[in-house]
């Protein structure tokens, strides 16, 4: 009686099972499979409601993949626990009217292609076949999702090592007056000026907040790149009579003032600059031999075109006679850099 009634379910089970399956080999029921299309790097939940016509129980369990599927993972998962996208089950338990709870996760370098897998129901009772459900994964992944954490950090290794360069380029790369030099280079334009009188004009007039002003303006973002420099340039504006403080120094907002002069030789005429070229270099626009309150020896023709004119430190400059003093001592030149 009991074999008569078994045979009844299945009879019964493989009927209403039949619309919805392709096939009955070997006592097991297969079902149609269940196509999912999944990008790399994603999850994906199903809830699949199954065909059963009896209230029996049964588990849910994935069979091995055959070869192995790397980088893809099927399983199970309780949706009150559904919020944890990393919560995989082994196993399920499903009755009639229950949805089956299966979940496909792909790993970033899970490679492209379709994966079938197979999520087999076994009856907890010895009154029904078991049922096979194919699971059929298309994966589409690519190679940038795979290597990118591997290219990003190149990307930003790249990017560091480029900011890293550019930055020392930018310091390397501006050259700024060196006051004590300055200040002795003058000495000599100046009379009765000492070094420390000097260098206090310059400390007045180029303290450090006005030169890293001056440094913004000329657009350092030029000076990390190749071929690009700053070249502190200040107008030199000397009194050389007995008052060494009315003496100033003015700084040019351009990283290559003598450029700027090469070309337009006018907008210096008869002005006296010092630039860092690395080293202390001092250049003028002669205008009718005249450099400010001096008279340069040797000076270009009165009626020749103004150009600039680069000092070297044997160049003589002619003061303006004191009146205390003897005409031969003013004409005797005083030198940049130089002695009387």
């Amino acid at each position: 009686m009991d074999h008569c009634r078994r045979s009844l379910v299945l009879f019964i089970s493989a009927f209403w099972l039949w619309p919805a399956i392709g096939s009955a080999e070997e006592s097991v029921i297969t079902m149609k499979p269940v196509r999912v299309p999944l990008p790399a790097e994603s999850l994906r939940d199903l809830d699949i409601q199954l065909p059963l016509t009896s209230d029996l129980l049964y588990k849910a369990e994935l069979l091995p993949a055959d070869p192995p599927s790397e980088g893809l993972l099927l399983g199970f998962f309780d949706p009150e626990t559904k919020a944890d996208p990393r919560a995989i089950e082994a196993s399920d338990f499903v009755r009639q009217g229950d949805f089956l709870h299966l979940r496909v996760r792909a790993e970033r370098c899970c490679p492209s292609g379709t994966y079938e897998r197979t999520v087999e129901l076994i009856p907890q009772q010895a009154t029904a076949w078991p049922i096979h459900l194919p699971v059929h994964v298309t994966v589409q992944g690519s190679s940038w999702t795979c290597h990118r954490p591997v290219l990003v950090f190149l990307l930003v290794l790249t990017g560091g090592a480029l900011l890293n360069l550019y930055l020392y380029g930018m310091v390397i790369h501006s050259h700024f007056l060196p006051e004590r030099h300055l200040a002795l280079r003058l000495k000599p334009l100046l009379r009765d000026g000492t070094g420390r009188e000097v260098e206090a004009v310059i400390i007045r007039d180029l303290p450090i907040w006005r030169r890293a002003l001056s440094w913004l303006l000329a657009n350092p973002l030029v000076f990390g790149l190749p071929g690009g420099a700053y070249h502190e340039t200040a107008e030199l504006t000397l009194w050389p009579r007995n008052n060494v403080s009315l003496s100033k120094l003015s700084l040019m907002s351009h990283r290559k003032y003598h450029k700027v002069l090469q070309a337009k030789p006018h907008l210096g005429h008869g002005k006296l600059f010092a630039t860092a070229l690395p080293r202390l270099k001092f250049f003028a626009v002669p205008h009718r031999g005249r450099v400010g309150a001096f008279t340069m020896k040797s000076a270009p023709q009165e009626n020749a075109p103004a150009e600039m004119v680069w000092l070297e430190p044997d160049q003589d400059l002619l003061r303006p006679m004191m009146d205390d003093e003897d005409v031969s001592v003013a004409q005797a030149g005083r030198r940049i850099g130089g002695r009387a």
